[in-house]
């Protein structure tokens, strides 16, 4: 059986349901990480088929999202799923129009709203950045905001401030300079 998450990832499990609980055999340990960074992926549980049953809104059940074991030479994983509560759904409408309203903003006052501005840390590894995009023009990092130079796919060790050619520093005009210009 097959469990097929939004962006059309598929895993093979043993069995489950919709919501609920999900039991699959995977090779090695590090496939258990791919598997919650599937899972864990912004908008990947939004729709999920399993086999003939599909599903919207689901979530990761608890913050202990696996089980494992070995069993026939493999590793058994358990985990589960639920429905999102409507406050869940409601709330994720609200930030998915807040964050529409802060990418039509301007750099200099993007930078004084810069707390609202999604983390870097929170984008998943492998996470698509696109110049074409506007929700990935800006991320926050190291407590300064950053704006997206080039299309490429998030790793640990690119983070913003490390490769100019990436991200580079969004910084606003000093009080002189605005006194100069007549804007303060």
């Amino acid at each position: 059986m097959k469990l097929i998450l939004n962006d059309g990832t598929e895993h093979e499990v043993r069995s489950g349901t919709l919501p609920g609980t999900i039991t699959m055999e995977i090779e090695t340990y590090g496939d258990i990480q791919r598997l919650e960074e599937s899972l864990s992926k912004p908008g990947n549980l939004d729709q999920v088929i399993l086999g003939e049953q599909t599903a919207e809104n689901l979530a990761l059940l608890t913050d202990m999202h696996f089980s494992a074991g070995r069993k026939n030479n493999k590793i058994e994983v358990i985990f589960m799923l639920r429905e999102k509560t409507p406050q869940e759904i409601a709330a994720k409408t609200q930030m998915a129009e807040v964050d529409k309203l802060l990418s039509c903003l301007s750099d200099e006052q993007a930078l004084s709203v810069k707390n609202l501005i999604r983390r870097w840390e929170d984008d998943t590894e492998g996470y698509l950045y696109s110049l074409s995009n506007p929700d990935d023009l800006r991320r926050q990092y190291d407590d300064k905001l950053w704006k997206l130079q080039k299309d490429h796919r998030k790793q640990q060790d690119q983070h913003p401030g490390s490769d100019p050619n990436l991200w580079t520093q969004i910084v606003g005009e000093d009080s002189e300079t605005k006194k100069m210009r007549g804007t303060e």
